[in-house]
């Protein structure tokens, strides 16, 4: 303090032109380094409702930023054996996270993941902030930095799953609060059938989309809540069973507007504003919580000294800042050059695409089917084949692909489809299915639903001609054959059967039959076309 209620100005002085200007360039990098990316993020903000918060996190971000920016100058400030900014650690540090973020962005366009492409831009303002402000810097800038991650998809995997776990509660809890409240109703797995109608739980109905909103203003609730470190976190975690049970009540009071004026009215204009007015009954359980947690009042303020604060001027760059900032330009401008000019590549089907595959497989005739349009909406696949495969006298096969054009989003669980649709899963197996150039191994499962038995096998099917029961060994060729050759499809294939009479064997066997004459056109029909 130089003085009562004034804090000490840094050394430093005007932001030169110079800096001005680097600072310009390195802006316009990231942006050629990351346009695709930027685009399919904003794409994903306007046609996936689980993000369609996701374009207001950069201004909370920026806003957050504003908000600590005299406490990023104080900590900046040079102190007892410091010259201020970053030192050497934090420079070193800075460009380690920036090399690895540009490294893990490259990897990602080849394997053609887009949720870490997301992760690595956030990682790189982490290692441009270290950089340029210093480790002492990053302990009040991490949250504003760190908050960006909430615009940002999750994995597809984690997301089926929690999607379904979330539809499976709220179908149960929620029908289960309704027939406490009087209506007659049935449940089979996702789906409610009342006297008026039937209401199928959807992924726009799993909560999912309250649930990740509910998260991101939890943490932010969180951060401005005057408390200890572990009210805060309480803060935080309870977002997510408010969030569940707000959408189970939903579900109830679904089913009770339909009971009573019909399923259209349920699912119009009443399904939308319920699911605003129950996100904004869970932020009110946040504030309830919050009162009984007994937190401060006020709002968690950076540390600034009390009284009138005399403007501050920031640190000039050290020389080692200086180096670090150019030797990420270069690395900026290297991987600009790559994402510009490097071919965009997909393994496309040729012709008609999947119904290209043979109507006749040996001795078998087929029927073309379809999927219910839900099922089309919740796969989001480049192509599917849904045919009926049959001999004289047998029983049918049913022969399902499932296929993702330089995507990963092939790995779907395809135990959640029959879980969803109200099947139980009474055993499961591996089986080996031969080809001509060899083995490998399948799954298999016995599911069962108001009397009736199917037996399921499934696998996955990549580049390199893997065809695999194993999803994380499908997974990791994905990822190998995108770094090695840009190519990425995913392909998911199953085979099913009714089960007659309690014979698994003699249905496996039938499986296993149409599976293995049908293997060398599976070959064909994706190995040729290949970029």
């Amino acid at each position: 303090m130089t003085g009562k209620g004034v804090s000490k100005a840094t050394t430093g002085g005007a932001v030169r032109p110079a800096a001005i200007a680097v600072g310009i360039v390195i802006a316009a990098l990231i942006v050629l380094v990351y346009r695709h990316t930027f685009a399919t993020l904003w794409r994903t903000w306007e046609t996936n409702p689980n993000y369609s918060h996701g374009a207001l996190i950069p201004p909370i971000a920026i806003f957050l930023l504003w908000y600590v920016r005299r406490s990023v100058v104080d900590a900046m400030a040079p102190g007892e054996g410091s010259n201020g900014g970053a030192g050497a650690p934090g420079v070193v540090g800075g460009l380690v996270l920036i090399a690895l973020a540009l490294a893990g962005h490259l990897i990602s366009i080849r394997s053609g993941v887009f949720m870490t492409q997301g992760y690595s831009f956030v990682l790189l303002l982490f290692g441009l902030a270290l950089v340029l402000f210093g480790g002492r810097a990053m302990r009040v800038l991490w949250f504003p930095l760190g908050y960006l991650v909430f615009m940002l998809p999750m994995p597809p995997y984690l997301m089926n799953v929690v999607s379904f776990k979330l539809k499976l509660f709220a179908a149960r809890v929620g029908s289960a609060i309704a027939v406490k409240m009087g209506i007659p109703l049935a449940r089979s797995g996702m789906t409610i059938h009342i006297p008026a109608g039937s209401l199928r739980i959807a992924d726009p109905c799993s909560g999912l989309r309250s649930l990740i909103a509910l998260v991101a203003l939890g943490a932010l609730f969180a951060y401005f809540t005057r408390a200890k470190t572990w009210k805060r976190v309480v803060l935080l975690l309870a977002a997510v069973p408010l969030a569940a049970i707000a959408n189970t009540v939903r579900i109830a009071v679904l089913c009770a507007v339909a009971n009573v004026w019909g399923i259209d009215v349920a699912l119009g204009f009443f399904h939308d504003f319920s699911g605003f007015l129950l996100f904004f009954i869970a932020l009110g359980g946040l504030f309830v919580l919050r009162g009984l947690l007994r937190c401060g009042r006020d709002a968690a303020t950076p540390e600034t000294a009390e009284g009138e604060v005399e403007p501050v001027a920031v640190p000039g760059l050290s020389s080692r800042a200086r180096v670090a900032l150019v030797v990420a330009a270069v690395l900026l401008a290297a991987t600009a050059a790559y994402v510009q000019f490097a071919p965009q590549r997909a393994m496309v089907l040729e012709g008609v695409g999947l119904a290209a595959f043979p109507a006749e497989v040996g001795e078998w005739r087929s029927n073309d089917l379809k999927f219910a349009e839900v099922v089309y909406d919740e796969l989001d696949a480049d192509d599917t084949l849904v045919r009926e495969y049959r001999r004289p006298d047998e029983a049918p096969v049913w022969f399902v692909i499932i296929y993702h054009e330089n995507e990963r989003y092939g790995a779907h669980d395809p135990m959640v489809c029959y879980r969803a649709q109200g099947w139980d899963i009474d055993e499961s197996g591996v089986f080996t299915i031969d080809r001509p150039d060899g083995s490998f191994d399948a799954n298999w499962a016995l599911v069962r639903e108001a009397g009736r038995e199917r037996l399921a096998a499934y696998w996955w099917y990549t580049a390199g001609d893997l065809a695999t029961a194993d999803r994380d060994r499908f997974l990791a060729r994905m990822a190998l054959a995108g770094i090695r050759e840009n190519v990425t499809f995913g392909a998911f294939v199953r085979v099913s059967t009714p089960v007659e009479n309690g014979d698994i064997e003699g249905a496996l066997a039938l499986i296993k039959e149409f599976s293995e004459e049908a293997q060398p056109r599976l070959s064909e029909l994706f190995n040729d076309s290949r970029p």
